[in-house]
């Protein structure tokens, strides 16, 4: 017997409620400037004090977005410790002192903390120490003192939109960006308009599609010390940061005091 449509109302109500979370977007408006993998302490101090003395300059910026590794974690990383490194409380102290310097910057701007995969290093470590996952004195804001700094943090499960030029931005490990043509891979992943930090070095590519649009992919450098141990010869990183001015991406690298 063919049932009526209340019957399959009534019937579909019944469906269990889905534990899948939906991606919240964050929006974006404005003159942005991007810093990414800075890796404290394990940061390049000369690209960090250049690249703040060029963009503290610059007219009009709105937004500060920090894209991810900021902090390093290597203390609780999964690798094994050289004990010469320094310890945590060593990295959260120096990680807040960027922060604040970053803020003095930038005073009036909204500043975005987006995690990268080493902030879930933290996230994993608490997962498997459930027995502190609850301490209030624990939570990535906290540790930072992000509240007090007015600074806003996002988890990797959140995007990032920039609504004048169509851009997200993305760290890259949620995109899985890599290969030896990191825009073009990333391009083909994303079908999107992305900036995306995590490779530490600066990549681009575009596509004209059938309708004459243009779709662009541009991968950015880092703010770290480009010569760490594990990985002292060729990397091929550089030291970069990105800036949307007027809806414009501009994909910049630091060279000592220079930037191109």
């Amino acid at each position: 017997m063919k049932q009526d449509e209340n019957s399959i109302n009534q019937i579909l109500k019944s469906v269990p409620k889905s534990s899948a979370e939906t991606r919240k977007v964050i929006e974006i408006i404005g003159n942005t400037l991007i810093l990414c993998d800075i890796h404290s302490p394990y940061h390049n101090q000369q690209a960090i004090q250049t690249a703040l003395k060029y963009t503290s300059k610059l007219k009009n910026i709105k937004n500060v977005i920090l894209l991810g590794d900021v902090i390093d974690f290597f203390t609780i990383s999964k690798f094994q410790k050289n004990p010469k490194y320094p310890n945590l409380q060593f990295e959260l102290e120096i990680t807040n002192q960027l922060l604040k310097i970053i803020r003095k910057c930038f005073p009036k701007q909204r500043i975005i903390y987006a995690s990268g995969n080493h902030e879930q290093r933290l996230t994993k470590w608490l997962w498997t120490h459930a027995e502190v996952l609850e301490l209030k004195a624990l939570k990535f804001q906290n540790l930072l003192g992000l509240n007090e700094l007015n600074i806003e943090y996002y988890d990797n499960y959140t995007l990032l939109h920039h609504s004048g030029s169509n851009m997200f931005l993305q760290h890259g490990d949620t995109i899985n960006a890599g290969g030896i043509n990191a825009g073009r891979n990333t391009l083909i992943k994303s079908f999107e308009n992305i900036a995306f930090g995590h490779l530490h070095r600066s990549d681009q590519f575009i596509i004209n599609t059938i309708g004459k649009q243009q779709i662009k992919s541009f991968s950015i450098g880092c703010l770290c010390d480009l010569n760490p141990e594990y990985w002292c010869y060729n990397n091929n990183w550089n030291n970069g940061f990105g800036l949307i001015i007027n809806n414009v991406f501009q994909n910049k690298r630091v060279y000592g005091r220079e930037i191109i």
